[in-house]
């Protein structure tokens, strides 16, 4: 077994201590210098910097901080100098940044909304009490069931259900033309004569819509087993699949990294930022974790 950088047929490739071929990202070359492997483990690419515990430091960015270009691509350096990866909130926007550092232009969609209105939505609202703090409500209808505290009822009710917490922010980042099919999906619940009630505050429709309409699912037995597949990604939906004879429970994935234990989702007695949990079910009984992404 060979380690680190190896040509094979005129290419490089790096492989780890352990053997692994390194598919993409930066590699520790020597003191002083990097190497950027390209994307499925082919050639590499050498800079002067250094790797530490914050992130890759390159010299051709030393002493910059923000929005750079390098090789030709978007960067946002850190006040420490390190490059970012991962998702940043900067100026009103969210933006992804790939394991490189470089910025990707179309993160996607979840179901049909796009991605970094989603996050940015969200995240602009991450220090406020628009939606944290907001009461659970019980009620179960569209009329009582869909009002943060950031933006109350005529009458000044505020009060949201898991599902409703997922439709509102959903319709504020563009997805407001979907609602309708949402809640006329009537399959893909453990009762017979579909999911019941709610139109769509309920969160068996938004699973029905997501398989009927070829969105990317996954599906995991518990959510220690999502956090360790790599494909939770920041603004995913998250439902927790159950038999039926325990609630089920929807959200956001809310980790800036997939293996981050965090979700942002309605529970009783309010809306919050946690750990993922169904809290109807923390002990994950007759219980599956739903990733949704997009159609």
């Amino acid at each position: 077994m060979q380690t680190g950088i190896v040509t094979v047929d005129g290419t490089e490739y790096y492989f780890d201590d352990s053997g692994r071929m390194v598919e993409y990202g930066w590699i520790s070359v020597s003191d002083g210098q990097v190497g950027l492997v390209g994307p499925g483990g082919a050639g590499i690419a050498l800079y002067e910097g250094y790797i530490d515990g914050s992130g890759v430091h390159l010299a051709a960015l030393s002493g910059l901080y923000g929005w750079q270009i390098f090789e030709e691509r978007w960067v946002f350096v850190k006040d420490n100098g390190a490059l970012n990866t991962g998702w940043i909130y900067t100026g009103g926007t969210a933006y992804k940044l790939d394991e490189a550092g470089f910025w990707v232009e179309n993160p996607g969609k979840v179901l049909n909304v796009d991605r970094a209105r989603l996050v940015s939505w969200l995240w602009s609202h991450e220090g406020d009490g628009y939606y944290l703090g907001t009461p659970y409500s019980s009620g179960f209808s569209i009329s009582t069931c869909m009002y943060p505290s950031g933006a109350p009822r005529w009458d000044g009710f505020s009060g949201m259900n898991c599902t409703g917490f997922v439709a509102h922010a959903y319709g504020m980042s563009g997805g407001v033309g979907e609602f309708d099919a949402i809640g006329q999906t009537q399959s893909y619940s453990p009762w017979l004569g579909g999911p019941g009630g709610g139109s769509y505050i309920n969160a068996w429709r938004w699973y029905g819509y997501a398989v009927e309409h070829g969105a990317e699912v996954y599906t995991f037995d518990s959510v220690s087993s999502m956090l360790a597949s790599g494909k939770a990604e920041k603004g995913d939906i998250i439902f927790f699949k159950t038999n039926g004879s325990i609630d089920c429970h929807i959200g956001f994935f809310w980790g800036d990294a997939p293996s981050e234990n965090k979700m942002w989702h309605q529970i009783y007695p309010y809306n919050c930022i946690s750990a993922c949990f169904n809290n109807a079910n923390k002990a994950e009984v007759n219980q599956q974790t739903v990733l949704i992404k997009g159609c």
